[in-house]
């Protein structure tokens, strides 16, 4: 059976009587989420923060400092940056030219009274690199400032280049000083340097 608006049942006579006379009073609603009043309450930190006038510019160095265990990380770090550059700066001194298109990267050594030289050639361009013989003369160099008594030792030698892209020559020569004077001649170019001895 549905009911009509004709058919639904009215409120009790009794109810109506009862509110009549009076207003309808609503309760006042507390609300309990005020961000100022729950800032007030906070501690200074949490205020600091919430704190939109005092908004520092950001650094780097300041980020990586702003305690002492980053500031010691940071310290140590370029500590050991600066200890790596110094240490691959002197311990692999080589000295590299270029000789008829190809690339000449020199070390040499000293060892009982003789100078151990490494020769390593790379290839960039195929074709415009010589190939053929190099002659060389490997003396001491002895700079403008300094004396030397008696006649200065001078070595010759020999070597080929082939078109092989990487090479490597081994010489020694029967003498040894702090740096050695190369005069190299490759066809019609020459190359003089000097190379330091380890």
């Amino acid at each position: 059976m549905a009911l009509t608006e004709e058919s639904q049942p009215s409120p009790p006579e009794s109810w109506e009587k009862s509110t009549a006379g009076k207003e309808k009073v609503e309760p006042e609603l507390v609300f309990y989420y005020s961000r100022a009043h729950r800032l007030e309450r906070a501690s200074p930190a949490v205020r600091a923060l919430n704190d939109t006038t005092a908004v520092k510019p950001l650094s780097l160095f300041r980020t990586l400092t702003a305690t002492k265990p980053l500031a010691f990380l940071f310290v140590s770090m370029v500590i050991l940056v600066v200890s790596l550059f110094i240490i691959s700066f002197f311990s692999s001194r080589t000295d590299l030219s270029v000789l008829g298109g190809n690339s000449l990267t020199f070390s040499a050594m000293r060892f009982e009274g003789s100078s151990y030289i490494v020769i390593k050639k790379t290839i960039s361009d195929t074709t415009a690199a010589y190939t053929g013989i190099v002659d060389m003369a490997i003396s001491i160099y002895i700079s403008s400032g300094e004396e030397h008594s008696g006649e200065l030792p001078l070595a010759n030698r020999r070597i080929y280049f082939s078109p092989e892209p990487e090479e490597e020559y081994r010489i020694t020569v029967p003498f040894e000083g702090p740096e050695l004077l190369f005069l190299m001649r490759a066809g019609e170019e020459y190359l003089r340097l000097r190379v330091k001895t380890e």
